[in-house]
């Protein structure tokens, strides 16, 4: 009953939009310091709320500062983080999004196929369909697209996705042929 309390003491003054803060703080923590016992489990909870409110705004921090600077207060942050925030960030804020997935990507880390699946999307609206065609071809040299069970068939029809908008809006801006009939008479009679 107290974690509610102070749940509503501290979701209500973060954000107008509290479903979103909910989403970004309901998962259960796997930390280090957690099971050390330094740190209780509510207050874990606002410190990622913390993290997670500067990776959304990530305007003069990089992602490296943020986590380090966390991870010093005993605030460990680990890959199903990062994922969900850059999930909740796609549709307000994509750049930070991607920028999330490019620091997971640069730390090696392994997305699974939903999340690479977000990543090509992301790269394919933010940079266009030949940069998340590059990305998949990284991720994926030897992709088989006749096998209907592959495990990253899902980033693959992203994939395909992009470049079929792509395609279209190509051709919508481009002009339509139009075909020019010769003058006829009145009465027709060409062929006389």
């Amino acid at each position: 009953m107290a974690s509610l309390q102070l749940w509503k003491k501290i979701a209500a003054p973060l954000s107008s939009n509290g479903r979103m803060w909910k989403m970004a703080c309901t998962t259960p923590f796997s930390s280090g310091a957690e099971s050390s016992g330094s740190i209780k489990p509510e207050k874990v909870k606002v410190e990622k709320m913390k993290v997670f409110q500067k990776l959304k705004s990530l305007r003069v921090e990089t992602i490296d500062l943020i986590i380090r600077e966390e991870e010093k207060k005993g605030v460990f942050v680990d890959q199903e983080d990062l994922f969900r925030w850059a999930k909740l960030l796609k549709n307000h804020k994509p750049e930070n999004s991607l920028e999330i997935f490019r620091w997971m990507d640069k730390k090696k880390m392994v997305f699974s196929p939903s999340q690479l699946e977000l990543f090509v999307d992301l790269l394919g609206e933010l940079k266009g369909a030949e940069a998340a065609l590059a990305y998949f071809d990284k991720v994926e040299p030897n992709f088989d697209e006749m096998d209907a069970e592959a495990k990253n068939r899902p980033a693959y029809l992203k994939l395909l996705y992009w470049f079929r908008v792509k395609e279209e809006s190509q051709t919508s801006g481009a002009r339509t042929h139009v075909l020019k009939f010769p003058k006829c008479d009145d009465n027709w009679n060409v062929l006389k």
